[in-house]
């Protein structure tokens, strides 16, 4: 079984959704990256070494931003909990992490994964 088939069996999704939704992640990569950029700085504003390192490719400085991010949350709340960075993104975006079409500002008829209120709107912060 390859990487999307275990992910679509964990989750009890369709492979070809799981797809879809790293097509997605790919897609909306620069948004994902300034976005959690932005709130590895207000959880960690003095945590340089968490900083995502420059890297070849959106998917993996988005990937590399969000895991500033939850990292910088695991050291804000650290005496209390652990944080996944697909957790704090997924928490953080109101579910619709991996939605392209919520990324680019349009509307899609349900969410990719479970949540229902939309943390922010693209280029205007709603979060704490």
């Amino acid at each position: 079984m390859t990487g999307i088939g275990v992910i679509a069996a964990r989750l009890g999704r369709p492979a070809s959704t799981v797809r879809g939704w790293l097509r997605a992640f790919a897609v909306s990569a620069a948004p994902i990256s300034e976005l959690f950029t932005r709130l590895a700085h207000r959880v960690a504003p003095d945590a340089a070494d968490i900083w995502p390192a420059p890297v070849s490719g959106g998917p993996a400085q988005a990937l590399a931003a969000l895991a500033a991010y939850a990292e910088g949350l695991g050291r804000r709340f650290g005496s209390v909990v652990t944080v996944a960075w697909v957790q704090a993104g997924i928490a953080a975006c109101g579910g619709w992490l991996f939605c392209a079409s919520w990324w680019a500002g349009r509307a899609q008829h349900e969410h990719a994964l479970t949540g229902r209120c939309r943390a922010h709107q693209i280029g205007q912060e709603r979060l704490p």
